[in-house]
């Protein structure tokens, strides 16, 4: 091979990395199949059968009238106008789902290395106006790992109370993220990116956390629109230790910080995920749509992946 062949070759090689540094699409539901909880059974109406996603239950909460978890059904949604939506029924406060991923995702090693979740959210009115809503209302949700294997006692398999010991969330790890909710801002209400380790008994509960930034007046929710959030993780230093870059963003605005500092558990694997949890604090109802999780590998590895390969093409020359 002569010498521009193996630079053209090494420069593919390099076009190809940078492919494949681009996102990894792990995870993706819009709710198409009409089946929120994958149980072959519809829940709403079948709109694309390719759109299987993850599987959605209720896992916990409290009312006054002993029922303990929210109502999820699939039905479409023109207020986010993406066609089918997952509608939450709160049917009283801290109403939890989670969506179980069905395996473990992990932030990549590498400094520079990225893992996004983005879903779109609205609250819903329907039953409760959000005039009722107190000033301290708030939508919290977040990221964990079990302690146990998904699926003990029905855990991650179906609807059930698992908001307390285990089977269930008990002991689990991760990060919370919150934000007000209502009919308009108070001022003074903060939204927070919070470390919830080894939970004794309940997610996002607030207690028992280490609060890794808060901030006055940001973002929030305070109407019935659609509303989009996303969380990126990207690693900033390498083993040992779990040094993270947090950016919490709603509808375009951020929030951001580093885990430096903060005394999170020194581990490689503090972003390591195998499923999504959420609740609003009071009896206010929601819609969820468009969820997804990506990762992205550090550019550099590409860039290392076509010198390597440019290195190569010149030693065969020789």
């Amino acid at each position: 091979m002569n010498t521009q062949c193996s630079i053209v070759a090494a420069l593919t090689g390099l076009a190809v990395a940078t492919k494949v540094a681009s996102a990894n699409v792990l995870i993706t539901d819009g709710f198409g199949d009409g089946d929120r909880d994958n149980d072959s059974v519809l829940d709403g109406p079948l709109e694309d059968a390719g759109d299987v996603g993850i599987a959605w239950y209720s896992i916990g909460g409290s009312t006054s009238g002993g029922d303990p978890k929210p109502e999820l059904s699939v039905a479409a949604d023109a207020g986010i106008g993406s066609g089918n939506a997952m509608f939450g029924t709160a049917r009283g406060s801290n109403a939890e789902l989670a969506g179980f991923f069905g395996q473990e995702v992990s932030l990549g090693s590498n400094i520079g290395d990225t893992m996004t979740i983005s879903f779109d959210i609205r609250l819903d009115p329907t039953n409760e106006p959000l005039s009722e809503l107190s000033a301290s209302a708030e939508i919290r949700f977040g990221l964990y790992n079990s302690d146990e294997a998904i699926g003990v006692g029905g855990f991650g398999t179906s609807d059930g109370d698992y908001d307390s010991g285990n089977p269930g969330v008990g002991g689990d790890s991760g990060f919370m993220f919150r934000t007000p909710i209502g009919q308009a801002a108070t001022p003074g209400n903060k939204s927070r990116i919070v470390y919830e380790p080894n939970n004794p008994d309940n997610l996002l509960g607030g207690s028992g956390t280490e609060t890794i930034k808060d901030q006055e007046d940001f973002g929030g929710i305070y109407d019935d629109q659609k509303h989009t959030i996303s969380i990126e993780f990207e690693r900033i230093a390498g083993a040992p230790g779990e040094d993270l870059f947090i950016t919490f963003t709603i509808d375009g605005l951020s929030l951001t910080d580093t885990t430096v500092g903060e005394g999170l558990p020194a581990s490689t694997s503090l972003a390591s995920f195998d499923y999504f949890a959420m609740i609003t604090t009071e009896d206010q109802d929601w819609v969820i749509d468009n969820f997804s999780l990506t990762t992205v590998p550090a550019p550099g590895a590409a860039m290392l992946f076509g010198v390597t390969g440019l290195a190569a093409a010149r030693r065969r020359r020789r």
